[in-house]
């Protein structure tokens, strides 16, 4: 597992977990200067997509197995500005089997 995997929080939602569900995060980004290279380091159960400050930034997921964990990189810098910056990500939980995606356990 990399490093960065190691380092992260997973989260969701509070109560069960059901199939085919989807879930919105929103967090405010502080940025302190506008000039600097940013990086969104992003990793979902299943897919997710992100937008930023109203813009679609990024989406997508791969291949995903409780033993076998991903992450994008995504350069995000052109959707920033100095200050407070709005980022939405929702995420879609498959929460059944298939060929490209195992159920892990909820932590």
């Amino acid at each position: 597992m990399t490093q960065a995997l190691q380092r992260a929080s997973w989260i969701w939602r509070k109560g069960e977990v059901g199939q085919d569900e989807f879930c919105d995060f929103l967090a405010m980004i502080a940025v302190p200067e506008v000039g600097k290279r940013y990086f969104l380091h992003i990793s979902a159960d299943s897919n997710y997509t992100v937008w930023l400050n109203g813009k679609l930034c990024t989406f997508g997921q791969y291949a995903d197995y409780p033993d076998y964990k991903i992450y994008d990189r995504v350069e995000i810098t052109e959707f920033l500005r100095a200050g407070l910056n709005r980022m939405v990500t929702v995420v879609w939980y498959y929460g059944i089997d298939s060929q490209t995606y195992r159920k892990g356990r909820r932590a």
